[in-house]
């Protein structure tokens, strides 16, 4: 099974903030949404990626599992790094 990167989907940064991804997803739902297109299959597969993707990094307790479910195979400083990176996103400090 591969795993679906909802970083690339959205064209944002793993470090990109909740505001990011939110502005991100309401420009790229608008462009592919079935009302606004021609109803064609390849648009309405974009925007149900688009939709999944947000769904996932939308909520930071879900981009959390996400992220570490996503990271597991990597290495070990990987995990430091991911680990850091919870720390600062529960504790509101300024991602990297």
């Amino acid at each position: 099974m591969k795993i679906k990167n909802y970083y690339n989907i959205l064209g944002v940064k793993r470090t990109a903030s909740s505001s990011q991804i939110q502005k991100r997803f309401k420009v790229l739902a608008h462009t592919y949404h079935p009302d606004k297109t021609d109803g064609s299959e390849k648009s309405q597969r974009i925007f149900t990626e688009i939709l999944e993707a947000y769904r996932v990094l939308g909520k930071i307790e879900n981009r959390l599992k996400y992220a570490q479910w996503f990271h597991a195979d990597q290495s070990f400083h990987n995990s430091l790094a991911l680990r850091d990176y919870e720390y600062r996103m529960i504790n509101r400090i300024s991602p990297y």
